[in-house]
């Protein structure tokens, strides 16, 4: 071999083959790459968002069962047919405070409403409060008409509890069942709570 054609080996490179099978290779590898980023991406998204909304569920539910605790069996109605809204009656003030009568009897202050409505792209759970002309001495019956329209347009202040709740429902017995559920506002991730409770007053 003479030195002319060991320089001219040298240069020339790599043939047409080679370039196309490694631009196969690094294609596949990208590719591969790829598709593992997705599902990583996909699995965070739908862990953070299953999160959120369970925690959203939680932080509405032990609301909703703190106060209806405090209620009657009684003075309690849910929203049969849509489950949008729930009210019942309070021993609570505006101050927050349980009184009672000369006879210490328990005095009975408001009516409270948890209900659904929209709140921007989703649907909220918010509360409002009704008083009562006067404190009563038996927990207040519900008027049928204490329904999610009445609330939405009750001019007193509305209280955000929870987004992305969808629908709570409250069957009142000799035991009361909560049922909440939130979901995403695309409707792919739902979470639900059913819990059962005895009203003590």
């Amino acid at each position: 071999m003479t030195p002319s054609s060991v320089k001219r080996s040298r240069l020339q490179g790599f043939t047409l083959a080679e370039v196309v099978v490694s631009l196969a290779l690094v294609s596949l590898l990208l590719v591969s790459l790829a598709q593992l980023l997705w599902s990583c991406t996909r699995y965070l998204t739908h862990t953070t968002l299953t999160t959120e909304l369970q925690q959203s569920c939680v932080v509405a539910t032990s609301r909703l069962v703190t106060e209806l605790l405090e209620s009657n069996g009684n003075s309690i109605r849910g929203d049969e047919n849509n489950q949008r809204y729930c009210s019942f009656g309070s021993a609570r003030n505006a101050a927050g405070e349980v009184t009672f009568d000369a006879a210490g009897e328990l005095q009975w202050h408001s009516i409270v409403g948890y209900y659904v409505a929209q709140n921007g792209v989703d649907t909220a759970l918010y509360r409002k409060e009704k008083n009562l002309d006067s404190p009563a001495p038996n927990p207040p019956a519900i008027p049928s008409g204490y329904n999610e329209a009445f609330w939405s347009n009750e001019p007193t202040a509305q209280r955000l509890v929870a987004s992305r709740v969808y629908y709570v429902d409250v069957v009142s017995s000799t035991t009361v069942d909560v049922i909440l559920g939130v979901k995403s506002h695309d409707g792919q991730f739902v979470v639900n709570i059913k819990t059962k409770l005895k009203a003590r007053n």
